[in-house]
This record gives structure tokens, sequence and C-alpha cells, in this order.
């Protein structure tokens, strides 16, 4: 009788008569209790039901690769664009040697061996002259517990381009800079030398000139030294 009345939604029960009013108070507030408890419960599941489907709709919409694997390196995420990357579309389920190649799979590997499955972020060259920026982090459960892993995958290659478009541009630009700027120098130093340069007045004007473009010029190699790091060369 009990179990059937909790089913239908009663929490307790009173046998009367009832020995004292405090034996009634006592089952209010217990029920108020369980109410308040129960309300809490449902709003702290909504809450985590609309942020699961705001990141379901995130990780489905975004232009990055995403697999998420658990411990046994099952795959329990892949959103379109991992599919498309990875070139299949029954991801779910699979272990992570079935799906992925030689290059991320190897990557993988080193991350465990040597990377104490911290945080990573590593660039690798893709197939077809590509480049992809892999990014690799645990995935921890309770008391900090190993629960899995992710893998985010993000095509870098007009970045990459780039870099070496404005390498190029900025290389041509000092090239046909360099020359004129030199015969500029050149030029004025012989002109310091000169007889005819008045020793109080042209002749600091002229050294004046050739320290500035030899300040130019010091900057330019810089700017390309520069250039060089960040293009990886």
């Amino acid at each position: 009788l009990v179990s059937a009345m909790r089913e239908e939604g009663a929490f307790d029960y009173l046998l009367k008569p009832l020995g004292t009013l405090n034996e009634l108070s006592i089952a209010v507030q217990r029920a108020q209790g369980h109410r308040e408890l129960r309300v809490e419960r449902q709003a702290l599941s909504d809450r985590v039901a609309v942020e699961a489907s705001r990141l379901q709709a995130v990780v489905h919409n975004t232009g990055d690769a995403i697999l998420a694997l658990d411990v046994d390196d099952r795959v329990t995420v892949a959103n379109p664009a991992a599919q498309a990357l990875l070139d299949r579309a029954d991801l779910d389920g699979c272990t992570a040697q079935e799906v992925l190649p030689e290059a991320l799979g190897g990557l993988l590997e080193n991350w465990r061996t040597l990377g104490e499955r911290k945080p990573a972020v590593v660039e690798i060259a893709w197939p077809r002259g590509r480049s992809h920026l892999i990014s690799l982090a645990p995935i921890l459960g309770a008391e900090n517990a190993q629960a899995g892993w992710v893998m985010l995958m993000r095509d870098i290659t007009h970045l990459r381009n780039l870099d070496e478009l404005k390498m190029r541009t900025l290389t041509e630009a000092a090239g046909r800079i360099r020359l004129p700027l030199a015969q500029a120098v050149s030029k004025l130093a012989e002109l310091g030398l000169s007889p005819a340069v008045n020793a109080s007045g042209t002749s600091e004007a002229v050294y004046q000139l050739v320290k500035l473009l030899g300040r130019i010029q010091h900057w330019m190699d810089e700017l390309l030294a520069l250039v060089r790091i960040e293009a990886g060369i």
C-alpha cells in the first residue's frame, strides 16, 4: 500500500488517530524539505540539459574537427568537421587505432608517453600540402580521474600561406630598397669627405644623414630577420 501511494506521488503517510500534533508537524516539514530537494534537483537537471544542448550545438557547428574518446579509446563525440577530415561518417564507437591516420596516431602515442596527459598543441603536416594545428587535452571525471581525452584539429594552411606571402612581399620590398639605400649612404659618405663641404654646417648635415640612413638599413635587416623567424626559417 505504501509503495503504491508513493508511486502516485505521496511522500509519507500517518496513522489515525494522531498521537500528537507534533507528529503531523514533523511529517509536514519532512514533506516540504523533500519537495524543495526535488524542485532544486529538477532545476539543476534542466540547467545541465540546456548547457549540454548549447555545447552540442557549438561542437556540431564549429569549423574545427573535434574528437572525444573515452578511457578505452572509443569515440564518443565526432562532429561533422571531424567526419569530413577523417573521411568517415561512422566514427561513434570506433577505436582511435581504427580511425586516426598514422601521423595522428603517432602524435597520440608520443603525447601519452611524454606529455603525462597534460594539454598539448602541436603543428603537423597533412596530405596535399596542408598544415593542421592539433590540440590534445585529457577529460577528467570524478576526483580528477582520467575519463578520456579530446582532440581538436584546426586547418591552418591559410595562415601558413599568409606567412609565406608576407615574407615574400617584405623580402621583395627590402631587395628593391637595399641597393638604392646603400648607394645613397655611399654617395653621402663620399660627399662628407669632399674638401668642398663646409666643415661647420654641411659636413654635420651629411654626417647625420649617413647615420639616419644606416639606422633605417639596420631596422630593415631586423624586420626581415623577424619575418624569417616567424616563418620558421
